[in-house]
C-alpha cells in the first residue's frame, strides 16, 4: 500500500517537473530507454529506412492492407507500428501506435513501445507522459519505471532517476532491467561523489 502511495506521489512530482526546461549533463553515460521488443544486434549495419529488408517491407505492405480494411484492429495497427519502428519509419510508426492505442488504450506493452518511438522521434516530453500514464495503470510496470529513470538521467536529474530505478529494483529485484537499473545507480552515485 505504501509503495503505491510513494509511486503516486512520485508520478505527480514527475508531472510537475515536466514543465521545467532541463539541461543534459554531457558527462553522464546515460542509459537508453527500453521497449517490449528485442533490441537490434550491435553487429547489424546502421539502421535506416533505406536498408529495410525485402521480408520486412513485404510484412509492412501486408499489415497496411490489413489495417486499411479494418482500422479498428488494434493488434494489427500495433504490429504495423512496431514493424515500422524497427524499419526506422518513426512518423509512420507513431501514426499506427496512436490508432492502435485509441482502439486498445489499456495495452501497456504497446504504450511503452509508443513512448520509445516518441523518444526516438525527439518528443521527450510526450515519451515521459506516456510512461507516466503506464504507471497510473500499473504502478510497478518494469519498463515504465526504467524508462522514467533513463529520461531523468538523460536530463541530469540524478535524484529523480534514482527514485524510479530504486522503485523498480524494490518491486522487481530479479528482473533484468532491475540489474541494469542497479548498474545505472552505481554510475549515478559515482558521478555524484566525484562532482
Amino acid at each position: 500500500m505504501s509503495t503505491k502511495i510513494i509511486l503516486g506521489v512520485g508520478i505527480l512530482l514527475a508531472a510537475a517537473l515536466t514543465v521545467v526546461v532541463l539541461r543534459q549533463d554531457p558527462e553522464i553515460n546515460t542509459p537508453p530507454l527500453t521497449t517490449s521488443q528485442s533490441p537490434v544486434s550491435p553487429t547489424s549495419p546502421p539502421p535506416s529506412k533505406e536498408n529495410v529488408g525485402k521480408q520486412v517491407q513485404e510484412r509492412i505492405d501486408h499489415l497496411k492492407k490489413v489495417v486499411a480494411k479494418k482500422p479498428s484492429d488494434a493488434r494489427s495497427s500495433i504490429e504495423l507500428a512496431r514493424t515500422l519502428q524497427d524499419g526506422h519509419d518513426l512518423q509512420g510508426a507513431l501514426k499506427y501506435y496512436e490508432s492502435g492505442l485509441k482502439a486498445d488504450p489499456r495495452n501497456l506493452e504497446a504504450r511503452v513501445d509508443y513512448s520509445l518511438c516518441l523518444y526516438q522521434a525527439g518528443r521527450e516530453q510526450e515519451a515521459f507522459a506516456q510512461n507516466a500514464l503506464v504507471l497510473r495503470q500499473d504502478a510497478s510496470n518494469v519498463q515504465a519505471l526504467y524508462n522514467l529513470g533513463a529520461i531523468y538521467a538523460n536530463r541530469g536529474m540524478n535524484d529523480s532517476a534514482a527514485y524510479y530505478w530504486r522503485s523498480l529494483i524494490s518491486a522487481h529485484p530479479h528482473n533484468d532491467l532491475a540489474q541494469k537499473a542497479t548498474q545505472n545507480l552505481r554510475q549515478l552515485m559515482g558521478k555524484k561523489t566525484t562532482s
